[in-house]
């Protein structure tokens, strides 16, 4: 997770994805105090088939 907790902004950074993990996905955050529980539908697209490996001889 990264972002400003200070100012209620954060952010889901993923990496290492795969084709496989190209999906329909849903963020939740529970309840505190008197704010509700929210949820939020989210898309990950991956859009790079190939990752390149380089080897120096």
């Amino acid at each position: 997770m990264v972002g400003d907790s200070r100012n209620g902004v954060f952010n889901l950074r993923i990496v290492n994805a795969t084709l496989e993990d190209d999906a329909d996905f849903q963020c939740q955050v529970g309840p505190k105090n008197f704010h509700k529980a929210i949820r939020a539908n989210a898309r990950l697209s991956v859009i790079c088939k190939y990752w390149l490996h380089l080897v120096f001889l």
